[in-house]
């Protein structure tokens, strides 16, 4: 507390401290803001030197969206802040209850419910750490997904080539059977085989011959 006077002390209105701090501390100038963001903005912007703030939200702020801006410094009080829940009026009921369950709460509970709540880390910060990480990933499926379009692609190509060599072999060889009787009938017909030629002419001679004898 001493190292805040002469100061400027960032604290939004009606903070419960602001009473306090200038009993105490009558040298510090309390520079008025909106509430959390407010404190912040106003030391980060230079309008204040510090700011009193809930160490849950410093861990959380110093640790997220002002993270390399801010710094926690020192603690203001080692006591513990209190906190409550509010009810409507018009809900005694659900106030007993309440009373009633916080009262039966032992302290080892109530340690771990305010770790649990606790926003010491946004999830942003662990999206940072393991960003490199997803990049890394999404780059190697990319790639790899490339690589077997383009060996479906080759295999495709290799498909259409043999069909298409097997249809000119099937087409040549339909052609070469087409071709063959056409040959076969024109040495035929270049040559014909008639069974009685060889005896008309065999007769004709044998008729000479007796004619001339």
């Amino acid at each position: 507390m001493p190292a805040l006077a002469g100061k400027r002390v960032a604290l939004w209105r009606n903070h419960a401290l602001m009473s306090m701090l200038r009993e105490r501390m009558p040298l510090v100038h309390i520079v008025e803001t909106s509430r959390i963001n407010g404190q912040f903005d106003a030391v980060v912007n230079g309008e204040a030197d510090a700011a009193i703030i809930d160490m849950t939200f410093a861990n959380y702020a110093v640790g997220n969206p002002y993270r390399n801006k801010l710094v926690i410094t020192g603690a203001f009080s080692d006591q513990p802040v209190q906190h409550g829940f509010i009810i409507a009026r018009n809900q005694p009921m659900l106030l007993a209850i309440m009373n009633h369950a916080i009262e039966h709460i032992r302290p080892t509970e109530l340690d771990a419910i305010r770790r649990r709540w606790a926003l010491v880390e946004h999830p942003e910060s662990e999206w940072e750490r393991g960003r490199p990480q997803v990049i890394f990933g999404a780059l190697l499926g990319a790639a790899l997904l490339v690589l077997l379009i383009g060996w479906a692609v080759s295999l495709q190509a290799q498909i259409a080539r043999r069909r298409a060599a097997e249809h000119a072999m099937r087409s040549s060889e339909g052609k070469s059977r087409n071709r063959e009787p056409r040959e076969v009938g024109v040495s035929r017909g270049r040559e014909p085989r008639n069974p009685y030629a060889d005896e008309r002419r065999a007769w004709a001679s044998r008729t000479r011959i007796a004619q001339s004898r």
